[in-house]
């Protein structure tokens, strides 16, 4: 199950596995040297769950395995560079909560054409997977998506700002706007301004992520960006009654992969 939970899910699993050395070696040999330090790091999470049920009689779900490999990863990467981005290939398919000490702010846009307006999503959380804000918001201007994402991403991180985080990963889905936050200086377009404020405010935190997550695991976001159409132009903030409905929705709909399984 951990390795189905994994980006190497299709490589590992067409292994006849002999025994641990050749199937290691052959691992190095049919992945490259960013793959083969996940598959490294997987099989490390693996041993460590191992010897929490053995050393404490403590299960570890398959969540959690793969989750903890993500944190260390990520940690790791954070520790060499504190703007570091996720490279658009480490693309998850559900939620994963952000490295310990790290808030998750996740972000998406629903366009209303018919009224010539757009809504804004955005949802943060701990480490822990424990809902910190949300936000909907609705604004009177007719955008086009890729536009109407970079607006939002800015609009994600003054919310961080606002609240005072210092580490932060601002994570969505929509693959280019991440592409220009990733590497600022490689594009020229119509959101370039808006991807330098961006980068400029990510330069006031102590850590910033930014990290691309596939729709699937982007759900929480995108039902608030779409309950913004029932709301005034403005921000609904936790803890608004106006937002209990979607959000028992939304924690219906939603799958979550936390850090710790409860």
């Amino acid at each position: 199950m951990v390795w189905c939970l994994s980006n190497l899910r299709w490589v590992v699993i067409s292994q006849w596995i002999t025994n641990a050395r050749d199937w290691i070696f052959q691992m190095r040999q049919r992945v490259d040297q960013q793959e083969f330090q996940l598959f490294l790091v997987i099989c490390w999470s693996i041993w460590w769950s191992r010897n929490k049920k053995c050393a404490d009689n403590e299960l570890i779900s398959s969540e959690q395995t793969v989750s903890y490999t993500w944190h260390y990863l990520n940690a790791f990467a954070i520790s060499l560079d504190p703007h570091h981005s996720l490279g658009l290939d480490q693309i998850y398919s559900i939620w994963i909560a952000s490295p310990p000490g790290f808030i998750k702010l996740n972000l998406d846009v629903a366009i209303f054409q018919s009224v010539g307006n757009f809504g804004v999503g955005v949802v943060a959380r701990d480490s822990d997977g424990h809902y910190l804000a949300w936000s909907a918001i609705r604004l009177h201007r007719s955008l086009s998506p890729e536009v109407a994402e970079a607006w939002a991403a800015r609009i994600e991180s003054q919310l961080a700002h606002r609240f005072g985080w210092t580490n932060i990963v601002l994570e969505g889905d929509c693959a280019s706007v991440y592409s220009h936050l990733s590497s600022p200086g490689a594009y020229s377009s119509t959101i370039s301004p808006v991807i330098f404020d961006i980068i400029s405010l990510s330069s006031s935190f102590s850590s910033c992520v930014f990290s691309l997550v596939r729709r699937s695991g982007n759900t929480l976001a995108h039902s608030l960006a779409q309950h913004a159409v029932s709301r005034d132009e403005g921000t609904d903030l936790l803890p608004s009654p106006a937002c209990t409905l979607a959000w028992q929705i939304c924690l219906r709909n939603e799958s979550l992969f936390l850090s710790k399984n409860k």
